[in-house]
């Protein structure tokens, strides 16, 4: 189940590199959200004791990142609008960042600057809740 919920994230996040203004790119977009919210629930109700996170493989814990990433792009867009429960959303992104750094082992690791962006992008203002989520970058990394 684990690696189906990566598949798709993997998948519709691709749905941001297109530019226009479709209808389809919406939904797509709307897509990854879900699968967003998927994986992050997959990931933490395995998480029975909190060293599990401990030991996630490297491929899962960029997975939970761009799930992370994408919630926060839906979430901080006007496509937050179109969500249906945006206190869920706020509720699993909080769950994706603990998740995070219950996977980090040391203070100055990945996850840990991971965790400290992911907050600082969420509590920051410069982001507009009134145009729609778009990349900055449009490489294979601008994604993340």
């Amino acid at each position: 189940m684990l690696y189906l919920a990566a598949a798709r994230i993997h998948l519709h996040s691709f749905y941001f590199f297109d530019s226009s203004e479709s209808d389809s790119r919406k939904a797509g977009i709307m897509k990854a959200y879900d699968s967003a919210i998927n994986m992050v629930c997959v990931l933490t109700s395995t998480d029975h004791s909190k060293e599990t996170l401990l030991y996630l493989p490297y491929y899962h814990f960029r997975c939970l990142l761009t799930a992370a990433c994408i919630l926060v792009k839906v979430l901080k867009s006007s496509y937050s609008q179109e969500v249906e429960d945006f206190d869920k959303g706020r509720r699993v992104f909080n769950e994706s960042i603990l998740a995070i750094q219950r996977s980090s082992i040391t203070n100055n690791d990945t996850a840990a600057k991971a965790v400290k962006m992911l907050s600082c992008v969420w509590h920051s203002n410069a982001i507009s809740n009134q145009c729609p989520p778009q990349l900055a970058v449009q490489s294979r990394f601008g994604a993340w």
